[in-house]
């Protein structure tokens, strides 16, 4: 029975498309907890696919893309993550180079241990349970 409840409990591209997402507090150790502390994601994301979203306040948001995929944490753990890639970044660094030989990393705007936190909220945070790391908890704010 175990098994068949967590696959429910990944996030993934379809949970987080449509709305405006915000954070709300921080997100340390699996917890809402304090202020956010992430970046200009804090001011709001919307996904509109399962690739593109678009972060900031209406009328100067930037558009990004993101990956989901699991892996292992700086514990051992197995978490899932996002990872956030500057379109902007990205764009500039293949005006010379096919995307083969470009390394993600040199668009990359961060990779976060992402858990959901209910179906209009998750949590997010680049070191798990530090506090020193980037972290804050999303509240889908409204829907489309």
């Amino acid at each position: 029975m175990l098994v068949l409840i967590l696959p429910g409990c990944n996030i993934t591209e379809n949970d987080l498309i449509g709305g405006t997402w915000v954070a709300t507090s921080g997100y340390i150790d699996g917890e809402a907890t304090g202020e956010p502390d992430c970046g200009q994601f804090a001011l709001g994301m919307r996904f509109v696919d399962e690739e593109t979203l678009y972060v900031g306040e209406p009328g100067e948001e930037e558009e990004f893309e993101y990956e989901i995929r699991d892996g292992i944490d700086y514990y051992g753990e197995e978490r899932r993550f996002i990872e956030f890639f500057n379109v902007n970044r990205k764009e500039e660094a293949l005006k010379e180079k096919s995307e083969d030989e470009v390394p993600k990393g040199m668009y990359s705007f961060g990779s976060f241990a992402i858990e959901r936190g209910g179906k209009d909220a998750f949590g997010m945070e680049t070191r798990p349970g530090k506090s020193e790391g980037k972290h804050c908890y999303m509240e889908r704010q409204d829907s489309e």
